[in-house]
């Protein structure tokens, strides 16, 4: 892992700590950024019929990758002998 790749992953959990101010900064930031990339990808994968139903909130679906990519990161971060 390079210093930047960890410079993400330690920005992600300081968004974590605090009052809950930084936190809320940073997943507004994140929505900002992202919500029409998500909710477009949303749209064409139940067009293709990759996921059915009512569709998810792009918040949601966002706070879901996030969470996902947080674990993944977090796991890479630990030592090769540590990993599940």
């Amino acid at each position: 892992m390079t210093p930047k790749t960890l410079d993400r992953y330690e920005l992600t959990f300081a968004s974590l700590s605090g009052n809950g101010s930084y936190p809320s900064l940073i997943y507004r930031l994140s929505q900002r950024r992202n919500a029409k990339a998500i909710a477009k990808e949303h749209h064409v994968a139940m067009l293709a019929n990759d996921i059915t139903g009512e569709p998810l909130d792009t918040s949601t679906n966002s706070m879901y990758i996030q969470h996902i990519g947080t674990m993944m990161g977090a796991i890479a971060a630990l030592p090769e002998t540590s990993r599940p």
